[in-house]
């Protein structure tokens, strides 16, 4: 009764939007903690072992995260149509065993091509050959979570993922120290390390999800998903060029061993900020789901048009303040003096504005509208820039050039999804393209100046000027928040 119950509740648009900032608060907090335990790991890593043995430790989790692109194309669908089953029936039976049984098939696919694309990662990773089956029995282990994961978020239980998360991180630096007082540290060790953390949240997701499924395989429902599916096979292959793992790909062919542990240190200050938005839109697509399936768009188009900028700006006002306490405190908490350490920071976390819209806004709204063909001409140009950027930046401006690439993958994909939000949703977001402009200045600034608080200086001046100039749509924002602010602490 108690499962029925809490199931009931979650399925009403009004629960997703009572809780979106409770849930919102939730997920920053285990996310903060970790990332911190995140940060205590490869503190420990460079500290004891070097960045290296850190360096290889994150070649093989990038081969291993680029071959899970090849099996986790469907897990879009268990998203979309799993939460569209779980509104309308409290459960994900059907689009659950469908999809799978086309992951399992999957899965299967790449074990058997396994001798192939592992000696191809050893390769142009410059990876041990030892790394071999590290690489394989990872990809296993990410690939079963990935489809937990997915789960989670169709039954909304969007806290269950932050939960998770923090105990897999928890169990990682319990291995580290284990390793550290007891063993050799180690590439090997340490991966080992990782992998029983992710065997230990595996199991633990088997436990929580199984309540919400019967195992019912049926032909209409795996058609079902894999027409859902196969417009996002091509973007999925592509998405990979998008990554910083591409970023490893080239750093580790055209740069020393030890610049990619110094570039890895600085992406997880990076992939944590990046993580805030993408939380918010994870907790913002089931709400989107469950206002199209109630037909109130009405209420999303008036989201887009008039809050998201405002969203934006103080994201952008936040990042430009973070940006400058990470170029302070890094290089004395993990002992690294690298010559572009700074600008390569700030350009990431500034650039983070870029995918904010895309994260909040674009990509939930398009996915619960079920267009998905858009998501093709999107991975093409965003995998275009960050692969013709690292190609021919890298070699000349070396780790900065990859930074730049990177962020201009998130700005090409901002301006097609802006395009195609205006032209084919006929959706004006024009102040969302506007309000990118603070962030484009401190991103530019970084070309002809190294102080930090000129640039830092000209971004807030920017945000301020536009906060003005938009300071109604401002007040209906914080008098939104102020409103689900009293629900949440009621309910």
């Amino acid at each position: 009764m108690k499962f029925r119950n809490e199931a009931e509740n979650r399925v009403s648009v009004d629960w997703d939007k009572n809780n979106l900032l409770r849930n919102y608060v939730f997920n920053i907090s285990t996310q903060f903690i970790s990332a911190l335990i995140s940060f205590l790991v490869i503190w420990s890593i460079t500290r004891y072992a070097g960045t290296e043995v850190l360096a290889i430790v994150v070649a093989v989790t990038a081969g291993s995260q680029t071959i899970l692109l090849f099996c986790n194309w469907t897990s879009i669908a268990l998203l979309r149509l799993g939460t569209e089953e779980f509104i309308k029936t409290e459960k994900i039976t059907y689009i659950y065993s469908a999809r799978f049984i086309l992951f399992i098939f999957n899965v299967l696919v790449l074990i058997l091509l396994y001798p192939f694309w592992s000696s191809y990662l050893i390769t142009i990773l410059k990876l041990p050959s030892a790394a071999t089956p590290y690489l394989l029995v990872q990809f296993i282990i990410i690939s079963i979570l990935a489809h937990f994961t997915a789960g989670f978020q169709a039954v909304k239980l969007l806290r269950m993922q932050g939960i998770l998360l923090v105990v897999e991180k928890s169990i990682s630096l319990i291995g580290i120290g284990l390793i550290y007082f007891f063993f050799t540290m180690n590439w090997e060790n340490i991966i080992v390390a990782y992998l029983i953390a992710s065997t230990v949240v595996v199991i633990a997701s088997f436990f929580r999800l199984n309540k919400y499924y019967v195992f019912k395989a049926e032909k209409k429902y795996i058609r079902k998903v894999l027409l859902f599916s196969l417009p996002l096979l091509p973007y999925a292959l592509t998405t990979f060029l998008t990554t910083n793992y591409l970023d490893a790909f080239f750093i580790s062919n055209y740069l020393e061993k030890n610049d990619l542990g110094v570039y890895s240190v600085a992406y997880q200050f990076y992939g944590f900020w990046m993580q805030l938005p993408t939380i918010l839109g994870g907790l913002m697509m089931p709400m989107f789901i469950s206002y199209i399936v109630k037909n109130h768009e009405h209420v999303l188009e008036k989201f887009l048009k008039e809050s998201m900028h405002i969203a934006l700006l103080i994201w952008t006002f936040i990042s430009s303040i973070l940006s400058f306490i990470l170029c302070i405190i890094i290089p004395q908490l993990f002992g690294i003096h690298h010559m572009q350490l700074n600008s390569i920071l700030t350009i990431f976390i500034l650039g983070t504005s870029f995918a904010f819209p895309n994260f909040i806004g674009f990509a939930p709204y398009t996915l619960a509208k079920k267009v998905v063909f858009f998501a093709l001409p999107l991975a093409i140009v965003t995998a275009g820039f960050n692969f013709l950027g690292n190609y021919i930046l890298i070699p000349k401006y070396g780790l900065v050039g990859s930074t730049y690439s990177s962020i201009l993958s998130l700005l090409a994909g901002f301006s097609i999804s802006y395009l195609f939000m205006s032209v084919y949703f006929k959706i004006s977001v024009t102040r969302s393209l506007v309000s990118l402009l603070p962030a484009s200045l401190g991103i530019l600034l970084c070309f002809w100046t190294s102080s930090l608080l000129i640039i830092m200086t000209c971004v807030l001046s920017g945000v301020i000027i536009l906060l003005f100039i938009y300071r109604q749509n401002l007040m209906s924002v914080l008098e939104f928040i102020k409103k689900i602010s009293k629900v949440s602490n009621r309910t």
